[in-house]
């Protein structure tokens, strides 16, 4: 399947937003504004290349740990390392800090795609991880080249050695292409990741850097890392008291969002994300602007390529608007006008935004209203499309995991071959000859047993992940189109209104972009740029989302969990019946009348012979259609007529039991005595527990305290089997409460409220609920009104 970013939320301007609903019209202070431009980024200036004595690059990877520091980092830093090579960088004037740098141990996470005729018969499975596709381990290299540690220590290094020696006139390009957080107080707080357990740099950490430069020297950053946006708060420094450097840079992505191209596959020529794909663009051009308009138009990913100067402007939007009492986008439509499709100063860029969408399947919009309400649109579709792509591949994995299960009992020699230990000492080659054994094996096994709903569950993850991504890639060309549209606007109102230092803040970094690498671009290098000169076209969105609805699973809006296995041997139940532990109100479930508590043990008649199988014979029941199924309440075996609906949009709503509300009387329950006997018709204790629970121990001592001092009779309560229970209390020593129960279907712990263990809840000597405590604090009070001095 594809590997893409699942939170992509937020639009360049959604904080003041509404999506889906056209902005409030207000009426403008001043009359509107015509669209009269400041200048845009050059296109067709002179080249004025870079001296290459005055052109310095430091490559940044720092990958965290081995076991995430992907090569598809390490091959970005070699492409973009040999196209600045051939474009003239002198290479004593380059220096790369990755991974652990030249420590022999490995540092490197690697990986072949899985091949074969089925490659994913081992997907969601527990041998996913050491036979699915093998992983290795190595330490990171690029031939002829010294790299250096990606620390903190090596990066402050750099400046203090290499950094120190910048003069005025000189040019630094600093590329990143690694791992990035977004920071907990901003944007300014956003890390990128450097090498060692918990170690990155911030924002604000690498302008303390970079403020170490000396006045006059160019800062120019390419950054591929996720949330890599908010490091366009680096050109603050352009703004800062006292001399110092300028900072511009390019950002595959906004601030609060992840960016596409972390893997630890050889992907070759294929390589895909922001840092490959402008390296390409650049080995064409050698120009920084003409590479990111490149991507900008090509990037085939859910990435938003930005740039400092862009991000400059819709800070200055947002602020106007502010000042306005308006919606952003209310203000960029103002500034824009009813006529800026038809303006002569922007038909090229109004016939690249066109082109940009179309080669997506997506309506080119009219207004921006029409774009808002596109974006709504897409963002509905994303939502959903992932939503029913995760369904699949969790039904997926069940099949997986049922046939390695049907394989292995039909195959008892295979047993001690794949076993944790079998497994640990093999080496790489050896496990990837035993995976296509196995995999070549398990696939003869499902087709000679007729698995047919296996391959179907693998044709639907596998359609419905295609969709999702395709949509999500939709979402971010929207993004790109909003940015594009608010650059706009910006320059309107830098040409009409806004303050001098506003045009003089934006010209700066326009010129600070302006970069072009010493040497003039190979006769021969559009060859290693496939994706500079559009996107490969996607089908009309109209079809995907007929794709989608098609694809939807159907869903009845049930929480379960397999049966208890004292329950299963008990009643001789099948492998797959379940017990159902939530319901969603107005659900097919609810209304059909299941109850938290119920066995579902099959359809028609016949049951359910693998684990959840539920959830795959649910989905792949036609939705509107009444089915039946089988269940177990008590000791009444009955079959209801339940009617399955699509998943709802964005996924199912929570299946959540709803406790008893304090006041409340409780119902009976169905307790299996272990030792004691409650009294009826007095208050009650009701103590939720487990026999590996720490906190549940913890708060024995104050636990009998109360039953000592309130004469409340503690009811232990647990769901585990008798033989879990026997073997505690024979090593126990502590003392415990007398009265000990068994709800193995888990009824009093819905009704209770019991959301963890230890919980407390007291019912007086009427049953009614007058307290609950989910969890123990010591000197909290197990109920309302209780304290404890620990005496």
């Amino acid at each position: 399947m594809k590997r893409w970013a699942l939170a992509l939320e937020g639009l360049v301007l959604s904080a003041t937003v509404t999506l889906g609903a056209c902005a409030p019209a207000a009426p403008p202070v001043t009359a509107p504004v015509a669209v009269q431009l400041a200048p845009s980024a050059p296109t067709e200036a002179p080249v004025v290349r870079t001296d290459p004595r005055r052109f310095h690059a430091l490559l940044l990877n720092g990958g965290g740990e081995t076991s995430i520091n992907y090569q598809s980092h390490l091959a970005a830093l070699t492409a973009l390392r040999r196209v600045l090579l051939d474009a003239g960088v002198l290479p004593a004037q380059l220096d790369i800090l990755s991974g652990d740098g030249e420590d022999p141990a490995v540092d490197q996470a690697q990986r072949s795609a899985p091949s074969g005729p089925f490659p994913w018969l081992l997907d969601g499975t527990r041998l996913e991880r050491a036979l699915g596709a093998p992983m290795s381990y190595v330490s990171s290299a690029i031939p002829g080249v010294r790299l250096g540690a990606a620390t903190k220590a090596s990066l402050a290094g750099w400046f203090e050695w290499r950094g120190s020696q910048l003069v005025a006139g000189d040019t630094l390009f600093l590329f990143v292409t690694d791992h990035g957080t977004k920071g907990p107080t901003g944007p300014s707080s956003n890390a990128i990741t450097l090498w060692g357990a918990g170690q990155s740099i911030t924002v604000d950490e690498l302008s303390k850097l970079l403020a170490t430069l000396a006045p006059g020297v160019r800062v120019v950053t390419l950054m591929s890392q996720c949330f890599s946006g908010g490091f366009a708060g680096l050109s603050a420094l352009n703004e800062a008291p006292g001399p110092h450097p300028t900072v511009c840079g390019y950002f595959s992505s906004t601030a609060d969002r992840p960016a596409y191209g972390c893997y630890p596959e050889n992907l070759g020529d294929d390589s895909v994300g922001h840092a490959h794909d402008f390296a390409r663009a650049l080995a064409a051009t050698h120009h920084l602007p003409a590479a990111h308009g490149a991507v900008f138009r090509g990037d085939t990913t859910p990435d938003v390529p930005l740039r400092s100067s862009e991000l400059r402007l819709e800070s200055v939007v947002r602020a106007f608007a502010a000042q306005r009492s308006l919606p952003p986008w209310t203000t960029v439509a103002q500034l824009l006008g009813s006529g800026w499709r038809e303006e002569p100063s922007l038909r090229a860029e109004v016939a690249e935004l066109d082109a940009l969408a179309a080669g997506f399947g997506l309506p080119a919009p009219r207004s921006v209203d029409e774009l808002l309400a596109l974006d709504a649109r897409v963002a509905r579709q994303e939502r959903e499309t992932a939503a029913a792509a995760k369904a699949w591949a969790n039904a997926f994995g069940d099949a997986t995991n049922a046939n390695l299960s049907a394989f292995s009992s039909a195959h008892p020699d295979w047993a001690p071959r794949i076993t944790d230990a079998a497994l640990l000492p093999l080496g790489a080659p050896e496990r990837g000859a035993l995976a296509a054994t196995l995999k070549a094996e398990l696939g003869a096994f499902a087709q000679g047993r007729g698995s047919e709903r296996l391959f179907r569950f693998h044709e639907r993850a596998e359609a419905s992940a295609e969709v999702a991504y395709r949509m999500a890639v939709r979402r971010a060309v929207l993004l790109r189109l909003n940015a594009r549209l608010t650059t706009m606007a910006g320059r309107a109102l830098l040409a009409t209104g806004a303050a001098e230092s506003d045009r003089q803040a934006y010209e700066a970094l326009v010129a600070c972009e302006d970069l072009t690498l010493p040497g003039a671009p190979r006769s021969d290098s559009e060859a290693s740029a496939p994706r500079s000169d559009g996107p490969a076209p996607l089908s009309a969105l109209e079809v995907d989302e007929t794709l989608a609805r098609s694809l939807r699973p159907s869903w009845l809006g049930i929480a379960f969990a397999d049966a208890p296995s004292t329950v299963q041997k008990r009643l001789g139940l099948s492998a797959g019946a379940v017990l159902v532990t939530g319901l969603t109100p107005g659900s097919p479930a609810k209304e059909a009348g299941l109850e938290v508590g119920d066995l579902v043990l099959g359809t028609g008649g016949a049951p359910f012979d693998e684990r959840r199988g539920l959830r795959a014979w649910t989905m792949l029941q036609p939705a509107g259609v009444a089915a039946p199924l089988d269940i177990l309440r008590g000791t009444d075996r009955r079959t209801v007529s339940i009617t399955p609906r699509l998943l709802p949009e964005g996924g199912p709503p929570p299946a959540a039991p709803v406790a008893v509300a304090l006041g409340a009387s409780v119902p009976p329950f169905d307790f299996q005595a272990y030792r004691g006997t409650i009294t009826p018709g007095k208050p009650h204790l009701f103590y939720f527990w487990a026999t590996w629970c720490k906190p549940c121990k913890a708060a024995l001592p104050e636990l009998l305290a109360y039953e000592r001092a309130t004469k409340t009779q503690i009811v232990a309560v647990t769901d585990e089997d008798p033989a879990v229970l026997d073997a505690f209390f024979k090593t126990f020593g502590q003392p415990f409460p007398k009265v000990v129960v068994r709800d193995e279907m888990r009824r009093s712990f819905v009704s209770l409220g019991a959301a963890g263990t230890p919980t407390f809840v007291l019912v007086d000597d009427k049953g009614v609920v007058r307290s609950r405590r989910v969890g123990y604090t010591k000197g909290r009070g197990l109920v309302d009104g209780w304290s404890w001095d620990g005496k």
